[in-house]
């Protein structure tokens, strides 16, 4: 058949060619959003140093007490059952401290909020990248500045006085960096879903402080997941907040279970699932509202 195939396969080309267009022009969208995401905090560098230094502080105070409570003899018979000891728990608080900066000190609702009150959002949704993929992507970018000019600063300062934990193989290393990334989803989906309640809500600050409240006391912060009664630790491994600060805290110190494992990888792709459907309701109901 001449014209170069019969009209079914040049739709169907036409159709995949515009497909890959809007994918590589999303792909390039996003990858600038998160780069300059990643600029903005370059700003700010001298602050943060500040914060870094008041972090590292916090730090040393949690490591102190731990101590104080492991020295004694009744601390030492108590904590034996749990295997905890001084240096573990000092290695526990460097790695969960630093990981607050790119799982729990990100920017109120990634920003949603405010784009919300001040009509931003309406722009927003005109943009190549979804509305989910935009705020994501350009707090992607500030979480990589996090880790750059924060979580590391503080660990190597805390590593300087009670060392850094490592993990002991090759396999070991790329599961904690695997869970690191994947408790940075988590945070960010979390965050977004704070940010998000703001098309429903006339204010969303108690849910982001709720948030951050129950990731500090359920995600074990600074005390353990061994060191809570065996009862709660199940439900603690299965909850979302774990996955921000405890399992990338173990991973990198090479003690980290398989269950909690499958729940950071669970509760990310149920996190990105809700965050889509999320923002298809919120879509709805702008068009409903009509701004």
């Amino acid at each position: 058949m001449r014209g170069g195939g019969s009209p079914c396969l040049r739709e169907g080309f036409a159709l995949r060619l515009e497909h890959r267009i809007r994918t590589s022009v999303a792909l390039r969208t996003g990858l600038r959003l998160t780069r300059n995401g990643f600029r903005r905090g370059l700003q700010y560098r001298g602050a943060h140093m500040v914060n870094n230094a008041a972090s590292a502080i916090f730090g040393v105070v949690f490591i102190a007490i731990w101590r104080s409570v492991l020295s004694g003899s009744a601390g030492r018979r108590a904590a034996a059952p749990l295997h905890l000891s001084v240096a573990w728990t000092a290695h526990y608080v460097v790695a969960s401290q630093s990981l607050l900066w790119i799982t729990v000190f990100l920017p109120f609702g990634l920003g949603l909020p405010e784009a919300v009150r001040n009509g931003q959002v309406v722009a927003d949704l005109t943009r190549p990248v979804g509305l989910w993929a935009l705020h994501m992507g350009r707090e992607a970018g500030g979480a990589a500045y996090n880790l750059v000019y924060r979580s590391l600063p503080v660990a190597a300062g805390l590593g300087l006085m009670v060392g850094l934990p490592r993990p002991q193989t090759l396999l070991g290393v790329v599961a904690a960096l695997a869970l690191t990334a994947v408790a940075v989803w988590n945070a960010l989906c979390l965050n977004y879903l704070v940010g998000i309640s703001a098309f429903w809500t006339t204010e969303a600050r108690a849910a982001h402080n709720l948030l951050v409240a129950l990731v500090f006391a359920l995600g074990c912060a600074e005390v353990p997941l061994r060191a809570f009664p065996a009862p709660l630790r199940p439900i603690l491994v299965w909850l979302p907040f774990g996955s921000l600060l405890s399992t990338p805290a173990l991973a990198w110190m090479g003690s980290v279970g398989l269950p909690a494992v499958v729940a950071a990888v669970a509760w990310a792709l149920t996190l990105s699932a809700v965050c889509i459907l999320a923002t298809r309701a919120a879509r709805r109901r702008l068009a409903v509202q009509g701004g």
